[in-house]
């Protein structure tokens, strides 16, 4: 999970809402388009790749309201509760927005970084988990991710992991690992923090974390 910094709301939700009695109902593809920019085009929640193009006829994006519109009426037009999320493999074994409905959150929340970034830290087989030493609050922090969320599905790990491996692969191909430096893996560092065409690698985060936490051991000081 990403922090996520709003932008001011598309023209056309502003006239939108301006108007008698209007509600949430379907998303016009210019606060799509805005969503996207604004999260380097990744999901809300997993950080997977989002955008308008379609797969099987079905849009690969949806508009998620952190706070759910179902619970909190007056927030279905509200730009800042507005994220946009993967498709959440609707089925049995849904995540993202499709496992959590309305359901709140007790904790995690991407549109602020203490509540996402600072929270969160992984494990080399590519769980996410608390890192906070309140054992209350890393409670909270796994319900959810796990309950409310559900991203521990195994699937998703494993695209996790897959993504640590890019990352230390790529270390391993451009120089031997006797010759890796702090300055050396801190570039690699912003190289996974930087958007390409105007887009973030997916499940970044992941990879980032596996290299500063490669960065520690004593013999990349």
């Amino acid at each position: 999970m990403k922090n996520i910094k709003k932008r001011k709301e598309p023209t056309s939700l502003k006239a939108y809402k301006d108007t008698p009695g209007s509600s949430y109902e379907s998303p016009q593809s210019d606060w799509q388009d805005q969503l996207l920019q604004e999260q380097g085009h990744l999901c809300a929640y997993c950080m997977g790749r989002i955008g308008r193009d379609r797969k099987n006829g079905e849009i690969m994006m949806r508009i998620e309201h952190y706070q759910s519109q179902e619970i909190f009426l007056e927030k279905g037009l509200d730009w800042d509760n507005m994220l946009g999320v993967c498709n959440g493999n609707r089925g049995l074994k849904s995540h993202c927005d499709v496992s959590k409905r309305s359901l709140l959150f007790n904790v995690l929340n991407p549109l602020f970084s203490k509540k996402c970034e600072d929270l969160l830290t992984y494990s080399t087989s590519g769980k996410i988990i608390g890192k906070s030493k309140n054992g209350t609050l890393n409670a909270q922090i796994k319900d959810d991710l796990e309950r409310i969320l559900n991203l521990n599905d195994e699937k998703i790990v494993q695209l996790r992991k897959d993504v640590m491996d890019v990352a230390k692969d790529k270390l391993i191909k451009e120089m031997p690992i006797r010759m890796w430096t702090k300055k050396y893996i801190d570039t690699a560092i912003e190289e996974w923090k930087t958007r390409k065409d105007d887009k973030h690698k997916a499940y970044c985060q992941a990879a980032i974390w596996f290299l500063e936490n490669l960065k520690v051991n004593p013999k990349y000081k």
